[in-house]
């Protein structure tokens, strides 16, 4: 009897062995869609499935090698369980490009062969020189030579002499059009063969159904050498026309798989970041300085010269980079609030690091545009867009390109961690608004009164709009604000000008209609100790570089 129980649970337990065998099968995944990070990238294999009763071994093939193993995903609907999830390195996967490989070492071995035969004649015509300059040598040491073979002796010499060196001008020349050949073979020899020499890996996830049936996959991994950077072309046509905002990414992808007509998503969030909840600290209020006039000042002119706060933000930049692969790294500020980017298109981005542009999305802008001039630092006028209500647009910090009137302006950098409800845009010069500072001479001058100096400068100002349009200009100046009792400022005249009496910074603000024309006066006093010297010259001065002879 006990035999017997014995081979009915062996016969069981053979029978529950049998029944877990897996079912194997291979998938090798295309790209669903990428979720493209500022440092990295997700991606997303789905592929539907035929499932038998019981044990499914799932191997998806053919991925990147750079994956991170940790970051791996399998949806799928509930009545599938995933009974584990694995990774391997496959060594041995086939490339396309092997082929080719041998393509390009014949074609390179074709042409190296005959760049060596060149240089053997080159090697062989050095040696025939030789001999005949050591012949010469012999011949003018012989004696008992008449004239007429002396004749005939030179005469050979120097025609064979020519005609080696024309045939060594023909091989160096043959030999400089072949070796930009071999150079170019060369390179993208070692290219095709570095994309060769990869490894792939493979996913394996065991599944288990109750019955056969066919389900889709999602299957999800990170990997952190790819990225994208925001690039904008900002084009503006006249000052009472909408501006023109085109939204634009530049996507690079080193991931050794490249992505082929594939749907991708743009964006901010940190993939790396904990899975911990958030938590809200203190929000703590107090008070802060109001928007200044002189940082007003201090704002337009850091924008007198469009490309500053490009080269500006790209000096800063430099000093945080970091090089990761074949691509540089630096810092840039967004939102806590992670912003996603669809684009409407697909895109074939290969696997070479390179930047290619993605055109994100288009945006026409109502603004209102601003002249400014500062016409003691710069004699040129500045038009400024000013635009409200940007938070809505989901813009990223980075370099833009800007368009007036159909002509190239410059860079600029479109900066979001320090603007408020209004984003300013500097369209650069504008030649069609005039702006000119003079000094009066016949009301500037030098006295000595006792024991004081009294120095009185006074300015005129005339403002010219040449535009068909009505503008709204600024234009800003400054009197100087004494730091020493001793010297005292005196305020003669302003004209109506706004005036902040803490940093002496002047502001006239004109609505002029086209062909318009305004003028104003800026008249000032200083008095001073006449044994002291106070720096009261209106004058800048800046440093340029200049030929040296």
């Amino acid at each position: 009897m006990k035999r017997i129980i014995l081979l009915f649970a062996l016969f069981v337990f053979v029978i529950h062995c049998f029944a877990q065998k897996e079912t194997l099968t291979e998938i090798t995944p295309s790209i669903s869609s990428l979720v493209v990070y500022t440092e990295g990238v997700e991606f997303s294999h789905q592929n539907s499935v035929k499932l038998t009763e019981g044990r499914n071994l799932l191997v998806f093939k053919g991925l990147s090698s750079k994956l991170d193993i940790r970051s791996i995903r399998v949806n799928v609907e509930s009545d599938v369980s995933v009974l584990a999830i694995s990774s391997k390195t496959d060594f041995m996967s086939k490339n396309p490009d092997k082929p080719r490989i041998k393509v390009l070492k014949d074609s390179l071995n074709l042409r190296n062969a005959k760049m060596q035969l060149l240089k053997d004649e080159l090697n062989a015509i050095a040696v025939q020189r030789e001999l005949l300059m050591k012949n010469q040598e012999l011949a003018g040491q012989s004696n008992g030579l008449n004239t007429l073979e002396l004749q005939k002796a030179a005469d050979f010499f120097q025609s064979r002499i020519f005609d080696l060196n024309k045939r060594v001008s023909q091989l160096n020349l043959m030999i400089h059009e072949l070796d930009p050949e071999i150079q170019a073979l060369t390179g993208e020899l070692n290219e095709t063969e570095a994309k060769c020499n990869f490894q792939r890996t493979e996913i394996s996830v065991l599944v288990n159904v109750e019955m056969a049936c066919q389900k889709q996959f999602d299957l999800r991994y990170y990997i952190a050498d790819a990225g994208w950077a925001p690039y904008y072309e900002i084009k503006a046509t006249e000052i009472n026309q909408p501006i023109t905002l085109i939204y634009r990414a530049k996507v690079f992808n080193n991931t050794d798989i490249d992505w082929t007509d594939v749907n991708m998503t743009l964006s901010t969030a940190d993939p790396n970041k904990s899975a911990n909840q958030p938590r809200l600290d203190p929000w703590r209020l107090s008070y802060y300085n109001e928007y200044t006039v002189s940082s007003y000042e201090n704002k337009v002119q850091a924008q007198s010269n469009l490309n500053d706060n490009y080269f500006m933000k790209q000096e800063e930049q430099n000093k945080s980079m970091k090089q990761k692969g074949k691509v540089n790294y630096t810092t840039i500020s967004v939102s806590e609030l992670s912003i996603d980017l669809n684009v409407k298109t697909r895109y074939t981005v290969p696997s070479n690091s390179k930047p290619y542009i993605v055109d994100v999305t288009e945006y026409q802008l109502p603004a209102t545009y601003k002249h400014i001039c500062v016409p003691k630092v710069d004699r040129e006028v500045y038009l400024l867009a000013q635009i409200t209500e940007w938070e809505d647009l989901n813009l990223v910090e980075g370099q833009a390109t800007v368009y007036f009137d159909d002509t190239y302006v410059g860079k600029s950098y479109i900066s979001t961690r320090d603007v408020s409800d209004t984003l300013s845009l500097s369209l650069g010069r504008d030649k069609k608004v005039s702006v000119i500072r003079t000094k009066v001479k016949d009301f500037t001058s030098k006295q000595l009164i006792g024991a004081k100096k009294k120095e009185t400068s006074r300015y005129q100002f005339d403002i010219k709009n040449n535009r068909k349009t009505a503008i709204d200009i600024d234009v800003i100046d400054q009197v100087p604000v004494s730091d020493n009792s001793e010297i005292e400022v005196t305020v003669d005249e302003i004209s109506a000008a706004n005036y902040n009496n803490l940093t002496g910074i002047l502001i006239w603000n004109y609505k002029m209609q086209p062909d318009a024309k305004n003028q104003h006066f800026l008249q000032y006093t200083i008095k001073y100790p006449k044994n002291k010297y106070v720096n009261s010259s209106s004058k800048k001065f800046k440093t340029i570089s200049c030929p040296s002879f």
